[in-house]
């Protein structure tokens, strides 16, 4: 009995993909390195939707997802208005975190990353 063949992710984007955007290889190429799931955690999303967005079969919002993977993946520092130079998938994490009163820098965070250019998935609110 034959094994069956285990295609690389990125081989699945070149076969859902065409041509396949920049975006989506460096999402299958880190997948390729580490995991699928790893690269779930990385960009902050679920492994399915990683799944899904190499597959070219993702329903939701790609723009919302090409932000994430470009900030988590891509850029490796970005300018915080509040922390000053920080790493890209920093950024991200410090976007999802809820409310905190009990922090000054998490307010003065939660307030910024609502309206920063580095929000991924939202416009700046101006």
């Amino acid at each position: 009995m034959s094994k069956p063949i285990q295609l690389t992710a990125l081989q699945i984007a070149q076969a859902h993909w065409t041509p396949v955007p920049d975006w989506v290889r460096l999402l299958a190429e880190y997948s390729d390195k580490h995991t699928q799931a790893a690269a779930s955690r990385k960009i902050g999303r679920s492994a399915s939707l990683v799944n899904q967005v190499l597959k070219q079969k993702y329903p939701g919002d790609l723009q919302a997802v090409q932000a994430r993977v470009e900030t988590a993946l891509k850029i490796e520092m970005v300018r915080c208005p509040i922390m000053g130079p920080i790493a890209g998938s920093e950024c991200l994490k410090h976007q999802g975190v809820p409310y905190n009163p009990g922090n000054h820098m998490a307010v003065a965070l939660f307030r910024q990353c609502r309206r920063c250019p580095n929000a991924c998935g939202r416009k700046p609110h101006g």
